[in-house]
């Protein structure tokens, strides 16, 4: 249980830094474009 637990939890930090990743790229897009 532990251990499914933590797994969950390094697949929402997986997440979470895919999404920053994603909105820094959009930004610089926008950026680039502007």
């Amino acid at each position: 249980m532990h251990n499914i637990f933590y797994n969950y939890y390094d697949f929402a930090n997986h997440i979470r830094v895919i999404n920053v990743l994603i909105r820094i790229i959009i930004n610089n897009r926008a950026n680039f474009v502007i």
